[in-house]
């Protein structure tokens, strides 16, 4: 004899848990991409200012040089 759910939460419970796992991945995945992107830019504007600008931020160029060539994905 085969038993069927009557409660409709028991029946779509796993199948909602899936899909907030996945929506959860997409939306984690995202957001790294985002940070990345925006670490980039903010790197590349860095390497841009000149040195007057540096220096009035109390920034050396080798910090500026070491940061601009940091990879993305590190902070």
């Amino acid at each position: 004899m085969m038993m069927k759910h009557s409660n409709p939460a028991m029946m779509g419970g796993l199948t909602g848990s899936l899909s907030d796992a996945i929506l959860a991945l997409v939306s984690g995945a995202l957001e790294t991409l985002m940070t990345w992107q925006t670490r980039s830019d903010y790197r590349a504007d860095l390497a841009e200012l000149d040195d007057r600008m540096l220096s009035d931020m109390g920034i050396s160029r080798q910090q500026v040089e070491n940061e601009a060539h940091k990879p993305f994905w590190r902070a």
